[in-house]
């Protein structure tokens, strides 16, 4: 009611937010960015993207996933 952002949890990682009606687009996107949901550098392109793990194997990742859920 105050106007604070309201950081949602699950054991100690940020799942979602709770803003106020009423604000602006780029307090939300500030908000966002602040709490690691997303980059954004203004009107500044970002950074190419760069996969963290590149999969050189025959089978997707989907795949192992599924496999290793059952």
């Amino acid at each position: 009611k105050a106007g604070q952002v309201i950081v949602v949890t699950e054991r100690g990682k940020a799942i979602g937010l709770i803003t106020p009606l009423g604000t602006t687009v780029d307090s939300r996107m500030k908000a966002l960015a602040e709490a690691g949901f997303l980059e954004w550098e203004r009107g500044r392109p970002l950074k190419p993207y760069r996969p963290k793990i590149i999969n050189r194997g025959d089978r997707l990742v989907s795949d192992m996933v599924a496999e290793d859920r059952r």
